[in-house]
């Protein structure tokens, strides 16, 4: 299972569903390399630096939007990551507040990943990637499977509450206490809401809608009752199982 002869990519059926957590134990279990918006972010960021000097943003973005250059092209590795380029990169997209163009350029480079096998890809809408005309269309020689994680938004906000915690964003909070209850509650409704309107954004960019993410060729995993090596577990075997089917 450690051959780099297919890809893998993943995303949730809500935020707190496990996917960040599921990309990372599957890359690492089966020695993948894990593309997630945060890393593209941050070679991006490394990358305008190297750019500065050669091109204006305008440039630059124009560049990657029309897909003259993309990451490949640069060398960058986890520690070459600086915070302080990265809080300098985010200043600089919301100023020029071009956030379209800068989703279909991310969403862009989570694609031109996986065209090449031993990739973990999780993003928003990563199931549905190539419903979005980003790349004209290109024969894939390994192949791509797509897992949709599965999980009750209530359950999803627990786990959104005690990462919350874990980081240092809220103070610890009894969960038998009605403060707590309250908070579950608020976190649900937000975390829906938010959710929807994330849709909202891909309906307008890709006409890709939420109900989407539910169509066969998409494996559902649940992950309400199992614990993160669980489903890890659960991937792999549902993987070989399809793997020797192939054959």
């Amino acid at each position: 299972m450690g051959k780099h002869n297919y890809s893998i990519v993943i995303t949730g059926e809500w935020p707190g569903a496990g996917q960040s957590t599921t990309a990372s134990l599957l890359a690492g279990k089966l020695h993948f390399t894990r593309v997630y918006a945060g890393f593209l972010f941050r070679k991006f960021a490394f990358v305008w630096q190297q750019e500065k000097p050669h091109h204006t943003w305008a440039e630059f973005e124009h560049l990657f939007a029309t897909n003259q250059k993309n990451l490949d092209h640069y060398h960058f590795t986890e520690a070459d990551f600086n915070e302080k380029t990265l809080h300098a990169w985010q200043h600089q997209l919301k100023s020029v507040n071009t956030p379209d163009v800068w989703d279909k350029i991310i969403d862009r480079q989570s694609l031109l990943a996986l065209q090449k096998p031993g990739v973990v890809v999780e993003a928003k809408v990563g199931v549905l990637l190539d419903k979005t005309q980003l790349l004209p269309p290109k024969k894939v020689s390994h192949p791509i499977y797509k897992f949709l994680l599965t999980c009750p938004p209530e359950i999803s906000s627990h786990r959104v509450i005690k990462r919350a915690i874990e980081n240092g964003e809220l103070s610890p909070v009894d969960q038998n206490n009605p403060e707590y209850t309250e908070l579950v509650r608020q976190t649900t409704t937000e975390t829906i809401s938010r959710h929807l309107r994330d849709w909202e954004r891909y309906e307008k960019i890709y006409h890709l809608y939420r109900s989407d993410i539910y169509k066969k060729d998409i494996i559902k995993v649940s992950t309400a009752e199992r614990s993160e090596v669980e489903v890890v577990d659960a991937i792999v075997n549902i993987i070989s199982q399809k793997q020797a089917a192939a054959h």
